[in-house]
């Protein structure tokens, strides 16, 4: 609705979702976040499946299969999103990025919100040890791959 308004014109989506579902129609504008990009793939193990492989298998998935996975899916996820910036610049959305500076400071804005507090009580305590470490870490670091021990 806001969109439909004109109230907001620009998009803070993953770019393979803005062309997907037409978001860019109504947009003008395009927010960049440098390092992050959009994604909802995942690899996923039932616990009771994964406890009943060997723990040579387990080994082999995680050290082995998982790394050259991830290298690929990094890989495909770049050149998609690629792809769709191009798409979107010629159906004439602009593209905008944040300097470092004021990234920084609106990621510490954001973790330090008074409702912070309350949002993280309800998250398992690993995922907010995550978050604040990830916080921290310069946005124009590789990424690393995930630790996808249960």
């Amino acid at each position: 609705m806001a969109f439909e308004l004109g109230l907001i014109d620009n998009l803070g989506t993953g770019l393979e979702a803005a062309l997907s579902q037409r978001q860019y129609e109504p947009a003008k504008y395009v927010y960049m976040q440098q390092g992050c990009l959009i994604t909802n793939s995942a690899p996923c193990m039932n616990l009771e499946l994964w406890n009943s492989l060997s723990p040579e298998l387990q080994d082999i998935l995680i050290n082995k299969v998982g790394p050259e996975l991830y290298e690929y899916a990094w890989e495909s996820i770049v050149k998609e999103d690629q792809e769709a910036k191009e798409e979107l610049e010629n159906l004439g959305l602009i593209f905008s990025e944040m300097s470092d500076e004021d990234r920084n400071a609106a990621r510490d804005c954001v973790w330090n919100a008074p409702a912070m507090p309350t949002y993280l009580g309800m998250m398992d305590t690993d995922i907010v040890a995550l978050a604040d470490a990830l916080r921290s870490e310069p946005y124009d670091e590789a990424p690393h791959f995930p630790d996808w021990s249960p």
